[in-house]
Order: C-alpha cells, then sequence, then structure tokens
C-alpha cells in the first residue's frame, strides 16, 4: 500500500481500522542529503523521483550561498557496490533555464562546492570597495 494513495484519500479502502493494542510500525523516511556552499545544508525527505529535483532541494535548502561554482555533483549509491558514482550538474545552466532540471534518487548526496576564485576576487574587490562579500559575489556571478 502506498502511503500517499492513503493520504490523498482516492481509495478509502486502504484505510485500515485500528483496533486496541494494535501496533504501528512506520519505517523510516528515505532521505536526500545536500552539503557545501548552500545557505542550511542537511537532509531533506526524499518523497519520489519525479517530486525530488536538484531545484527543490536547492530551494529547501534556503538557496545557494555565496560563491557557488557552475557546478555541482551528484554521489549516487552504486546497487551492490561500496563506491558512489559522481554525477556532473550544470547548475548554472539549470538555474539559467538552459538545462532541464536534474532528479533526485533516495539517499543521493547533492554537493555544491565553493568557486574559490571566486571568494578570493570578492574578498579583494570587498577589501577594496568597502562593498559586502553579497553584493561582490552578486556583481561577479552575474558577469559569468
Amino acid at each position: 500500500m502506498s502511503v500517499r494513495e492513503l493520504f490523498d484519500g482516492l481509495h478509502p479502502e486502504l484505510n485500515i481500522l485500528v483496533a486496541a493494542g494494535a501496533q504501528i510500525r512506520v519505517p523510516e523516511c528515505e532521505r536526500v542529503f545536500v552539503v557545501g556552499n548552500v545557505r542550511r545544508p542537511g537532509a531533506f525527505p526524499f518523497r519520489d523521483m519525479q517530486d525530488t529535483t536538484v531545484l527543490k532541494l536547492l530551494a529547501l535548502s534556503g538557496g545557494l550561498d555565496s560563491f557557488s561554482r557552475n557546478t555541482a555533483y551528484i554521489y549516487r549509491a552504486e546497487p551492490g557496490s561500496a563506491q558512489k558514482r559522481e554525477i556532473e550538474v550544470p547548475l548554472r545552466r539549470i538555474l539559467d533555464r538552459k538545462s532541464e532540471d536534474v532528479k533526485l534518487a533516495a539517499n543521493d548526496i547533492l554537493y555544491v562546492p565553493t568557486n574559490g576564485k571566486l571568494k578570493a576576487s570578492a574578498s579583494v574587490v570587498n577589501h577594496l570597495t568597502g562593498m559586502g562579500n553579497a553584493a561582490v559575489s552578486a556583481a561577479i556571478w552575474s558577469s559569468h
């Protein structure tokens, strides 16, 4: 039985009557993870592959922090292996609506690396102009 079908109320016959003393066991929710240069890295509930995408995960994590790179990476477990496959994500192209959003699978890790060169440039410009890092980052990011 799908919990989603039960919650949607489309199949009332799926609603099971619970008697006194019955035990209800709810499995732990699968998750997706986001780390790196986002505002709130963390673990978020995985619903399904149609509903869980890079853009939605970025929104859940509060969006990109300053100095993000144009490319991010998904680390996905390979069935029957301890290794994780690295999948390159064209982050900038997705944000600019030039590439399709990428769907995530349960237990995927989205890694958004920091652009060290951009961060160093912003630090120099900030020091010379007195502008804040966010303003400098926005100016540099939009020029790329």
